[in-house]
Order: C-alpha cells, then sequence, then structure tokens
C-alpha cells in the first residue's frame, strides 16, 4: 500500500515537473511536437518509476532481514528483559517446561514477543524425550498468542515440530489451548503459564 501511494505521488510529480518543462516547446512544435512531448513525458515517468521501485523493493527486503534477525537472536535468561515463565501442557503432550519470553512494545497494551521453551515432555505417540522450541507471537491486552517451531529428541526417535498456542495472559498467569504437528501426526491439549521471576 505504501509503495503503491508512493508510485503515485512520484508519476504525479514527474508528469508535473516534465509538462511544465515541455509546454512552450509543445506549444511550438504543434500536433507532431505534442506526440513528441508525451513520449518524452512517458520515458521519464518509466524512468523514475523503475528507480523508485527498485528502491522500494531493496527497502522491503532491508526491513525484513532486520526484522528476521532481531527475533532469530539468542534469548538470554539473564537478560533482565527476559520474562522467566513455567509452562505446563497437558493433553497429547504433557510436561512442564520453561519458558522465556521477551517483549517489544508496539503501543500501548500491544507487544510483539519472541522466546522459546524448553524441557522435558512426554507425548501420546512419540513417548518420553526433550524438546526445544522457539516462538514468535503478540500480545494484545490479555489476548496471548504465538506460533512455534523446532526439534524434540523422542523415545521413537527425533521429530521436527511447529504448532501455535492461544489465549489469555493476565500479569503472572496465562492458559489457553495449543495444537502441534510432528512426524507421527497431530496432538492437542491445553496449557496453563505461570511467571517465575517478577519485575521488581
Amino acid at each position: 500500500m505504501v509503495l503503491r501511494e508512493t508510485i503515485t505521488t512520484v508519476t504525479k510529480k514527474v508528469t508535473e515537473n516534465v509538462e511544465a518543462n515541455n509546454t512552450n516547446t509543445c506549444f511550438i512544435l504543434g500536433s507532431m511536437g505534442k506526440s513528441v512531448c508525451n513520449l518524452s513525458i512517458k520515458r521519464h515517468i518509466m524512468t523514475s518509476l523503475n528507480s523508485r521501485s527498485k528502491l522500494g523493493l531493496l527497502l522491503v527486503f532491508a526491513l525484513s532481514y532486520l526484522f528476521s534477525c532481531a527475533h532469530g537472536e539468542q534469548i538470554d535468561p539473564g537478560d533482565p528483559e527476559v520474562e522467566i515463565w513455567e509452562l505446563q501442557l497437558t493433553g497429547g503432550t504433557q510436561g512442564n517446561l520453561n519458558m522465556l519470553i521477551k517483549r517489544t512494545k508496539i503501543e500501548n497494551d500491544i507487544y510483539a514477543i519472541a522466546g522459546k521453551f524448553y524441557g522435558k515432555i512426554k507425548d501420546h505417540k512419540g513417548g518420553a524425550g526433550e524438546a526445544d522450541y522457539k516462538f514468535e507471537g503478540r500480545i494484545e491486552k490479555d489476548i496471548f498468542k504465538i506460533s512455534f517451531s523446532g526439534h524434540s529428541e523422542m523415545a521413537e526417535g527425533p521429530s521436527y515440530v511447529s504448532g501455535s498456542m492461544s489465549g489469555t495472559i493476565i500479569k503472572s498467569q496465562g492458559s489457553g489451548t495449543w495444537r502441534a504437528l510432528h512426524s507421527l501426526g497431530p496432538s492437542t491439549g491445553k496449557y496453563t503459564m505461570k511467571r517465575s521471576r517478577l519485575e521488581e
């Protein structure tokens, strides 16, 4: 949407400038001259659009790269900005895990979040094992939503896992539902979370 508005604005300005610079010439040359002027205008517009489009694409790629780097950074439990939570899973997969959350404020009561959760789990299909997942998501007022992915080392073998969690989070507690997909099939259940390191 922003790139489209930029292109529209650039087109308008280029047209106005080129028309202003070539008005006298067009009047002198007559009808044939107007065709030449129109061709000149089109060429200037296309050149400007091509340059602006390339610049816009480069900007989009740069912002995407920076965003991915920010969310790919290591989450250090010793960082005072990192929240430490206890996450309990029930349902198709059960376990008590450590959860690290780092918030980035977008506006009042809205945060982008990134982090990880890890620990021992027991899956109804994969058996006992250990999980290590990274996640990204959002907290908006008391609504908590994340998407996660990672690997589990289970009794039935290693497995790549992806899934999501959605629920509520109020101060130092949260709860909701989760769903995941791994090599042995889907799993669903509920979760509760409790913050173990409160802000001073």
